[in-house]
């Protein structure tokens, strides 16, 4: 089904007028579309984004959904099944906030409403949009078998915040390491068998096995300097990904002595090239934060119009929250000292 705004341009409306909520406006109006109003469960939130926008913040849900054709979802993640059910039901396109519900049935239930309603559904995993995310996939059927996918985040979104709000942030990162796994090797996200060292709280270790290739991941809330890195370790050549940045490098290298010898050089200069044009182009396009967004934005708003398939399939999705379901129990399991 195939929706149109105002002179030809999708309307969005932003529910949710925090970080995320004027992160979403901003890419939205980068990529050419117009925002058409502003909800939030504090007015006053609400109103301070919508007057630094020019546009209307509404008084009710309802009001934000009627008056657009995509609705972003930056609210809170126990909000997130409600905002996205009632506008999917209303026929409009949903954007929606890592996670995407509470849980996998949530999920499955969305995404069967978006299908129904010929509507587009689409988590808001940026990371498999961002250039070197891009660049490593192109580049992996000439790297030879995958053998390890290394993902870390050491994040200070949790700082302030007590045991069990570190935890949630923790939790709340999953879905992008897990997206990025499932994007690598497709299909394979609900084949790994996972298992989750015991911890702190706020502190994740992970490691899964799926044919030939392994996983690790680590998620670390106290973790220094913030870091988010993806490495792919395959037979024939190494991706190493800088996820906070947004740019990739490529090592091909053999296993000859004075490759051995120069590889921290070559290394070193390879990914200095690498950030110093990453950093000109994100200068250039005014991009200071989430890397990947305004693509990920650009590609729904783009199916939303053509009637295409989802930049991220509800297989995707469904993927991602199953494995976060599984590694939520295991945590849950160490805590009660299962």
């Amino acid at each position: 089904m195939t929706i149109s705004g105002t002179r030809g341009k999708l309307r969005a409306a932003v529910i949710g007028a925090g970080l995320m909520g004027r992160w979403h406006a901003a890419a939205v109006r980068h990529v050419g579309h117009p925002i058409s109003a502003v909800y939030d469960a504090d007015p006053l939130r609400a109103k301070r984004l919508a007057n630094a926008l020019g546009v209307p913040a509404v008084n009710s849900l309802d009001e934000a959904i009627e008056a657009a054709d995509v609705v972003h979802v930056c609210s809170p993640l126990p909000t997130h099944a409600m905002i996205a059910s009632r506008a999917l039901a209303a026929g409009r396109s949903v954007v929606c906030e890592k996670p995407l519900a509470e849980s996998p049935a949530e999920v499955r239930a969305l995404h069967a409403s978006a299908v129904g309603g010929g509507v587009l559904l689409v988590p808001t995993h940026q990371f498999l949009f961002q250039r070197g995310v891009q660049e490593a996939l192109r580049a992996l059927p000439t790297l030879g078998g995958l053998r390890h996918i290394d993902l870390i985040a050491c994040t200070a979104g949790a700082s302030g915040r007590d045991a069990a709000g570190t935890e949630a942030i923790a939790m709340d990162v999953l879905p992008h390491p897990l997206s990025l796994v499932e994007r690598l090797l497709p299909g394979t996200l609900d084949q790994i068998r996972w298992s989750v060292a015991i911890t702190p709280l706020g502190e994740l270790r992970i490691a899964g096995t799926c044919g030939e290739s392994s996983v690790g991941i680590l998620i670390s809330c106290s973790g220094r300097p913030p870091v988010n890195q993806l490495r792919i370790i395959c037979t024939g050549g190494t991706v190493v990904a800088d996820l906070f940045h947004g740019f990739a490098t490529i090592d091909r290298g053999g296993t000859s002595r004075v490759g051995k010898i120069t590889r921290p050089l070559t290394s070193a200069c390879r990914t200095f090239t690498a950030a110093s044009v990453n950093l000109a182009r994100r200068g250039w396009r005014q991009e200071s934060a989430y890397p990947g967004l305004r693509e990920l934005i650009a590609a729904t708003y783009r199916a939303a119009e053509t009637g295409a398939e989802p930049p991220i399939s509800a297989q995707e999705s469904v993927a991602v929250a199953d494995a976060c379901a599984i590694v939520g129990r295991l945590r849950a399991g160490h805590a009660k000292g299962d």
